[in-house]
């Protein structure tokens, strides 16, 4: 049980509520779309999970997704369940080594890093239609209220 006491403290960095901006990059077919809004994270009633709610502008349309973060003792990884307005779901394993944090899911995934006093977190999504030729798809920026 320590080893897990241990494993869901490297997600301390992540409470809090956050000031959100970024961009979907431009691609042949679309233009450049600007993010804004905010993050939060709170530990669930037992301490065992996270929960993260999303509620950001992409462009003129609001979205919202709601995940849960926690630790999962067979593989030794995080993993994240996700669902969002459009009822679109999902999930990610989740790597961490120190200040960065990769999430890996079949078409999207992410890497960022904290900042050394953990109140920005920066990072790259990337998109893939088969799970093999990734693009980059957003670029996301969190500071901490």
């Amino acid at each position: 049980m320590k080893q897990n006491h241990h494993k869901l403290s490297l997600l301390q960095p992540f409470i809090g509520k956050w000031s959100t901006t970024g961009k979907i990059y431009a691609t042949h077919t679309a233009p450049e779309i600007k993010i804004n809004g905010y993050d939060t994270y709170e530990w669930l009633p037992g301490g065992k999970m996270l929960l993260h709610k999303v509620n950001v502008y992409i462009g003129l349309e609001r979205v919202q997704s709601s995940e849960l973060i926690n630790y999962d003792k067979l593989t030794g990884n995080f993993k994240i369940q996700y669902i969002d307005t459009h009822g679109k779901e999902g999930s990610f394993i989740v790597l961490n080594d120190d200040k960065n944090w990769t999430f890996i899911g079949k078409k999207l995934r992410f890497n960022g890093n904290f900042s050394n006093d953990n109140n920005e977190l920066t990072g790259n999504w990337e998109q893939s239609e088969n799970g093999t030729d990734w693009k980059r798809y957003m670029e996301i920026k969190l500071v901490k209220d």
